[in-house]
């Protein structure tokens, strides 16, 4: 569940492009000097698709030692994991990633990325790169991401 809060959490950055409802407000129940409440947290290492892990595999068996030291020094910590204009279904793919961090190292905090792009098409009208709808302000690649956000 925590998992799923934090995932939400982040996938939630990708509303900020929605117009503001007002200034922002400090939260009066954290203090600036509070601790991080993920300072202590283990965060999700990806074995699987890292890049800096495959460099690592490659290099070791092509008997670069050196680089494959370095590289395994990379490749031991977390990074994030890109959603949204390159997956065909955004909502799939985070549950499916959340679901394989809880299964690899139950309890670890996933980092996600939400790519929420909006850019000219090449005849000029505004669309979606993530979205499944076209809206002349964007405005409807930003639902789309709330949607999605509220769902997963």
């Amino acid at each position: 569940m925590k998992l799923r809060l934090v995932a939400v959490a982040l996938l939630l950055a990708c509303l900020g492009a929605a117009p503001a409802a007002g200034p922002a407000v400090a939260n009066p129940n954290v203090g600036a000097n509070d601790p991080s409440p993920i300072a202590k947290a283990k965060l999700y290492v990806d074995l699987v698709d890292q890049p800096s892990l495959k460099a690592f595999v490659k290099a070791f068996y092509e008997g670069r030692t050196e680089d494959a030291k370095n590289l395994r020094k990379i490749a031991r910590h977390s990074i994030f994991r890109w959603i949204g204009k390159t997956d065909e279904n955004p909502q799939r793919a985070a549950s499916k990633f959340l679901a394989r961090v809880q299964r690899e190292q139950p309890g670890a905090v996933a980092g996600i990325t939400v790519l929420n792009h909006v850019a000219k098409s090449a005849r000029g009208a505004t669309t979606p790169a993530v979205g499944a709808r076209t809206a002349a302000t964007g405005a409807g690649s930003t639902a789309s991401c709330g949607e999605w956000a509220a769902r997963v």
